[in-house]
């Protein structure tokens, strides 16, 4: 029987919930080191470029969560990571979109001074957002309920999981007014597996 994988990681959803559903999705048992907000900087020289979420896995220690995801789509294999070259490509070009939409949430999320914040905030959330949300649905209507060849891939999996991230950082439902993206974070959350997961699950504040 093959070890467990480990995640080291916050005591938040965060970038390490895609992680978490794509391996229950793919049958991955791992356990989890929650590195607390406080231990952090006494640790950070230990991890990769000092950066979380990291794995443990398969005699690896990976960083960078985008990168663990495709490792894990590609190891599952199926058609999880497209059924081809090309869908690979559309699977690469949706979720590197998604995260342009979460650095430029996370801009004023975390910034300190409140003016700026402000600013920034109204920003993305008047104008960036709203585009960014309104080409995604189209993205998903125009492939069958997916982002990707009318059928499940890990950039599914992954925006299921992240997308009440961005809700919170939003403060408000992103999806509410969006039919197809909604609908496809619940298919996401009704997965047999990853509805048994997120069953069981910590609740972190975000």
């Amino acid at each position: 029987m093959a070890p467990k994988a480990k995640m080291i990681y916050f005591p938040f959803h965060g970038l390490g919930e895609p992680l978490r559903f794509m391996m229950a999705y793919t049958n991955v048992e791992w356990e989890e080191e929650i590195i607390s907000v406080e231990d952090f900087p006494a640790k950070k020289p230990s991890y990769p470029f000092g950066k979380l979420p990291v794995l443990e896995m398969d005699g690896l220690r990976m960083h960078q969560s985008a990168a663990i995801l495709r490792y894990l789509a590609r190891k599952a294999g199926g058609t999880l990571y497209g059924q081809n070259e090309f869908e690979a490509l559309q699977c690469d070009i949706a979720y590197d979109t998604i995260t342009d939409l979460r650095v430029m949430m996370l801009g004023y999320f975390y910034e300190p001074n409140k003016a700026s914040a402000d600013e920034k905030r109204k920003e993305v959330l008047e104008n960036l957002a709203p585009m960014y949300l309104r080409n995604l649905e189209k993205l998903v209507n125009e492939n069958g309920g997916y982002f990707v060849g009318g059928q499940l891939t890990w950039v599914d999996i992954a925006y299921g999981s992240l997308i009440d991230y961005l809700s919170h950082m939003a403060g408000k439902e992103l999806v509410a007014d969006k039919p197809a993206l909604k609908a496809l974070r619940d298919r996401v959350f009704a997965l047999p597996a990853i509805k048994k997961y997120v069953e069981t699950r910590v609740k972190y504040p975000y």
